[in-house]
């Protein structure tokens, strides 16, 4: 208890998520054999086992509480999501940790730093979390649940991840115009089709962290604007073969007509 007690005080968990979004503050970046992009996908790996442990562990609770506490881990890492230059709404005495992220994070920073977006909402989205326990006998392990630590501050992470609804339906509206290239190039060809840009796994990736958010709290579709659904149904008609953007846009209708709210049903 007491040395989680003390990662708690040293603001553990927003130190690792300071390597994820700018290693070059916070590591030694000159050796030629580890880049920054190692370091902050080692971060990453870190951050999410350790909360997935924590989430199990009784007394995890304590150094997972700033997660629900205050809204620094969750805005540096939507910051670097949807491409932020600048980290607005960390607490004055946190500040300097991720203070110097000024340059627009890499797609591989982005990717990461997304993926934890996901990874926090699906994880504390039950109060209990199945594990399986191993036996000695040589008898088949069998499941058994545990409360999910990092549940009570569900309502607390959604809040924070929907208050940057703007910021990541913005980065989808905009993604396009960000990414076009400068010149004209060849038609990407796969097996049995061709698209003039590839849809890419960082703007998936952000689909994604809106479809659980939407998922998460039923208030959240009626904000989505008629420009943000058109563009929606644009890319399922653009993208006809992209089977993961669909199986993300089907989840997005089904919440919306699962939660029943008319707003979004009209437009």
């Amino acid at each position: 208890w007491m040395f989680l007690e003390k990662l708690s005080e040293y603001n553990f968990l927003l130190k690792i998520v300071s390597v994820i979004v700018n290693p070059e503050m916070n590591c030694n970046t000159t050796s030629p054999a580890v880049k920054a992009d190692q370091h902050s996908s080692v971060a990453s790996q870190l951050f999410q086992e350790l909360v997935e442990k924590l989430s199990l562990e009784e007394s995890g609770e304590i150094l997972l509480q700033c997660l629900g506490q205050n809204s620094a881990v969750l805005d540096a890492l939507v910051d670097a999501a949807v491409g932020k230059s600048t980290l607005q709404n960390l607490r004055s005495g946190e500040k300097g940790d991720l203070a110097g992220s000024e340059s627009r994070p890499e797609e591989p920073f982005r990717r990461s730093c997304t993926r934890l977006v996901c990874f926090l909402l699906r994880r504390a989205a039950e109060s209990e979390i199945m594990c399986f326990v191993a036996h000695n006998n040589g008898t088949p392990p069998t499941a058994t649940f545990v409360q999910n630590r990092l549940y009570p501050m569900r309502e607390m992470i959604v809040t924070y991840v929907r208050n940057r609804l703007e910021d990541i339906t913005g980065a989808l509206i905009t993604y396009d115009a960000k990414h076009a290239p400068s010149t004209a190039i060849e038609k990407v060809k796969y097996s049995s089709y061709e698209v003039n840009h590839p849809f890419t796994s960082l703007r998936a990736l952000i689909v994604e962290m809106m479809v659980l958010l939407i998922e998460s709290d039923e208030t959240v579709a009626a904000l989505l604007s008629a420009e943000m659904w058109k563009l929606l149904v644009s890319w399922a008609i653009k993208y006809p073969h992209n089977n993961i953007y669909h199986a993300l846009f089907y989840r997005l209708i089904f919440a919306v007509l699962r939660q029943g709210q008319e707003d979004p049903q009209r437009v």
